[in-house]
C-alpha cells in the first residue's frame, strides 16, 4: 500500500495545517518524502486548476501561509537567474491571477479572490521582464460543428457538470450535453461501450449489427468519431448523458426584449440576457448548439464567455 501511496500522492490535494489533521499530513508528507520549496510550489499551481472551489481555496490559504513562513526563500526564488525558477513563478502568478477573476457568486469565490490577491501583494513586485504570464486563449468559432461541440462538452461542461454545488447547476450542465451528444448523433449504445476496439473489431461490429440505411450509418460514424475524441475520464463522466432525459421549458419573458443594461442588474444576469437575446436569433446549424447551452449559460460564466 505505502508503494501505492508513493504513486499517487502528488495528485493528492493539500491538507488545512490544522491540528485535527496534523497526523494524516505527517502520513503524507512521509510519503512524498521531502520538498523543496520549488516542488511545493508546483503542487500548488497544480491544485489551483483543481475544478473544486473548495480545493483551489484550500490551496490558496496553504499558499499565503507558506509565502509568509519562507519568505526569505521566496524572495530568494525572485531573485535568481534560473529560468526553472521564473517558469515556477510564472505559473504561479497565472493561477493567482486567473484565481482573482474568480467567480464570486459565493462567499467562497469572494474569500479565494481575496487571498489569491494576498499572496500576489506577499510575492512583491517582480520584474516584468522575468516572468511570463500565459494570456487566455480563445477557441476559435471558425470551425465546424463537431469541434464546437467538443470544446464544449470537454473544456466546459464537464468541468461545470463536475464542480457543480447547487443540482440546478448540475441538471442545467446535463442538459447542454445530453442535446450536444444527440446533436452530433452520439447513440446511446455508446454509453455501456467501455472497451476499447481496434478498427478492425469496430469494422465487424458493423457488419454484424443491425441494418441501417445510408444516413443513419453516416450519422452513427459521426457520433462514434466525436465520442472518440473524448478521454476516458470524460467519456464516464457524460455516458449518462446519453441515455438521459432532461427537458428545459421554453419560457417566454417579455423583459427580455432587449439587452439593454440597468444599473440593478448584476453583470452575470445582463450577460445571460444578452446571449439569450442572440441565440433567439441565431440560424444555421449552430442555432440548435446555442439553443442547447442556453440554461448553463445563466450559471456558468466560463460557458457563457
Amino acid at each position: 500500500n505505502r508503494d501505492i501511496l508513493k504513486q499517487h500522492i502528488c495528485e493528492f490535494p493539500l491538507l488545512p495545517s490544522i491540528p485535527s489533521l496534523a497526523e494524516l499530513n505527517n502520513a503524507i508528507q512521509e510519503a512524498r518524502g521531502f520538498m523543496s520549496l520549488k516542488d511545493q510550489l508546483r503542487d500548488i499551481v497544480n491544485g489551483m486548476k483543481h475544478e473544486n472551489l473548495n480545493v483551489r481555496y484550500m490551496v490558496a490559504c496553504e499558499l499565503s501561509k507558506l509565502l509568509y513562513q519562507r519568505n526569505e526563500d521566496v524572495a530568494a526564488l525572485i531573485a535568481g537567474e534560473l529560468i526553472s525558477d521564473m517558469e515556477i513563478l510564472s505559473s504561479l502568478i497565472t493561477s493567482l491571477l486567473r484565481g482573482c477573476a474568480e467567480e464570486s457568486r459565493t462567499r467562497l469565490g469572494q474569500r479565494l479572490k481575496l487571498v489569491c490577491a494576498d499572496c500576489l501583494g506577499a510575492i512583491g513586485a517582480i520584474d516584468p521582464a522575468k516572468v511570463r504570464v500565459a494570456s487566455c486563449s480563445r477557441f476559435k468559432i471558425q470551425c465546424s460543428d463537431d469541434d464546437l461541440i467538443f470544446e464544449l462538452i470537454h473544456k466546459h461542461l464537464a468541468r461545470a457538470f463536475r464542480a457543480a454545488q447547487d443540482p440546478i447547476i448540475q441538471d442545467s450542465a446535463a442538459l447542454a450535453i445530453q442535446e450536444l451528444l444527440k446533436i452530433a448523433g452520439c447513440e446511446p449504445s455508446l454509453a455501456g461501450n467501455a472497451v476499447e476496439f481496434t478498427p478492425q473489431e469496430r469494422v465487424q461490429l458493423n457488419v454484424s449489427g443491425s441494418r441501417r440505411s445510408g444516413g443513419s450509418n453516416e450519422v452513427n460514424d459521426r457520433g462514434q468519431k466525436l465520442w472518440d475524441r473524448f478521454s476516458n475520464y470524460v467519456k464516464e463522466l457524460i455516458a449518462p448523458c446519453l441515455t438521459s432525459r432532461f427537458q428545459l421549458p421554453n419560457v417566454s419573458d417579455p423583459r427580455l426584449a432587449g439587452a439593454i443594461y440597468r444599473p440593478s442588474m448584476s453583470f452575470r444576469r445582463w450577460l445571460s440576457y444578452w446571449i439569450k437575446k442572440l441565440t433567439a436569433h441565431a440560424t444555421g446549424s449552430r442555432a440548435s448548439i446555442f439553443a442547447a447551452c442556453r440554461g448553463i449559460v445563466r450559471h456558468d460564466m466560463q460557458t457563457a464567455t
